[in-house]
């Protein structure tokens, strides 16, 4: 038998445990289903059978959702309040149970309707009390999609576009509606389109609906943005569904909203992630997409000029420089 031998004049390739990746990497590996994907790497790990009490919780839940959706909200937001990432997890692991419940063709459509309404209004909070335990910011809002896409499958096209639509308009969780219709049009082609297509429910009229009324909502609650969970979110689709005009717009109002330094201070830091090192979780600022609607160069001039005034905005200021000469991005 033969050995293949090891070029020593190949630099050999290591493997890292910890690494930064792009957002397109890491949708990627959601796309595939690979253990690196932070939706999918919990079912390669997690063997543990469905406990007791989640199976009753569950149970409770599902009865609940119909009858009276405000509690089953409360409820559901209740999980893991003021107990920290363990019990957070097992939020997770509810919702994950959840799940599979939600697959169920013999779960009743007023069931799946109420949960979709629950979870279309709880999503921003959720994704708040995962705070900074998670890496991922986002994968919460990874969750609740793939449970959302799982319910709306139950539905025809007409009441699909409707829940939707309604969803669009009232929904309390800004930032998670604004994500799960970016993530709709991305997944029929209609933005970003080097994205493998995932799903074929709607025509190209059904999905340019869902981004007039994305869009009208935003312009309608821009004022609220910068106090959601998740305001990139919302920046990332109003600048995907802007013509030229509309950018213009949204270049508008990103100037209002950063003529302060308080202003520029929320706006800059909405753009912070955490990333897991050998040092343990590191804060810094995605940049990719900030570049294109704020002048970096400019932003960071004034936040150096705040962090060495005698304000109260000298230490947010610091921290977001560090944080933006954290990032590798750039």
């Amino acid at each position: 038998m033969s050995t293949k031998l090891r070029n020593p004049n190949k630099p050999e390739k290591k493997l890292k445990l910890f690494t930064e990746r792009s957002e397109e990497e890491i949708e990627a590996s959601i796309r595939d289903e690979r253990i690196t994907s932070p939706v999918h790497w919990r079912y390669y790990f997690d063997q543990n059978p469905v406990t007791w009490e989640i199976q009753t919780k569950l149970y409770d839940f599902i009865c609940m959702a119909p009858n009276n959706p405000t509690e089953a909200a409360n409820w559901l937001k209740s999980i893991d309040a003021n107990s920290g990432k363990k019990e957070f997890f097992r939020c997770w692991d509810f919702l994950d149970r959840l799940g599979t419940e939600l697959g169920k063709k013999s779960l009743k459509h007023d069931v799946k309707l109420s949960v979709f309404r629950i979870l279309s209004d709880v999503a921003d909070e959720l994704s708040t009390q995962a705070g900074p335990s998670f890496p991922l910011d986002f994968d919460t809002f990874m969750l609740v999609e793939e449970l959302s896409i799982k319910i709306l499958k139950a539905f025809d096209v007409a009441e699909r576009e409707r829940l939707i639509l309604a969803a669009i308009e009232s929904s309390l969780a800004f930032s998670w509606i604004m994500y799960f219709v970016r993530s709709l049009m991305r997944y029929h082609g209609a933005i970003d389109v080097g994205d493998r297509v995932r799903l074929n429910w709607f025509g190209e009229s059904e999905i340019a609906k869902l981004g007039e009324t994305a869009l009208e909502r935003i312009k309608f609650d821009a004022d609220k943005i910068l106090q959601t969970s998740n305001p990139r979110h919302i920046l990332y689709l109003w600048y995907d569904l802007g013509d030229e005009n509309e950018r213009r717009n949204l270049m508008s109002w990103i100037e209002d909203q950063t003529s302060t330094e308080l202003g520029l201070i929320r706006f800059v830091g909405a753009f912070s992630s955490i990333r897991v090192s050998r040092q343990g979780y590191e804060w810094y600022i995605q940049t990719k997409f900030l570049k294109k609607i704020l002048n970096l160069e400019e932003a960071e001039r004034r936040l150096q000029e705040v962090s060495v005034k005698d304000t109260k905005q000298r230490g947010n200021a610091t921290e977001l420089l560090r944080r933006l000469h954290a990032t590798t991005e750039r």
